[in-house]
């Protein structure tokens, strides 16, 4: 499936791979996320791999997929990865757990502001 598309969907990855690059680096601090956005990456990765490094060559190559389960698509373990990956971070959405745990908290000066506020009344 896509096969005639790979050279798109190989930047449509690497482009993905930056953009989880970025994103972790300037917005993530809690671990559940870093773990998620590392299977997504690694999955990337691997995928891409195998399409820049396998025949007919850089771009073009295949996807090795060997995991073969009745009634299910053949897959691979990076597509574990992406797809587990996802469904961490939807999890995580759902469950309301932020990417930047100390973001969402006030900071110090707004908490002693709101202590004195509440002397005063």
């Amino acid at each position: 499936m896509g096969a005639e598309i790979t050279p798109v969907v190989t930047c449509l990855q690497l482009a993905i791979v930056a953009g989880v690059i970025v994103f972790a680096v300037k917005a993530v601090r809690s671990p559940w996320y870093t773990v998620a956005l590392g299977l997504i990456m690694g999955g990337a990765l691997g995928n891409i791999h195998d399409r820049l490094l396998r025949e007919p060559g850089p771009f073009r190559g295949a996807v090795v997929d060997f995991l073969e389960l009745p009634n299910w698509p053949v897959f691979n373990i990076a597509d574990m990865g992406v797809v587990g990956g996802a469904i961490m971070i939807v999890a995580l959405g759902l469950f309301g757990v932020a990417s930047d745990p100390a973001h969402d908290e006030p900071a110090p000066s707004e908490e002693a502001g709101e202590a004195s506020q509440e002397k005063t009344s």
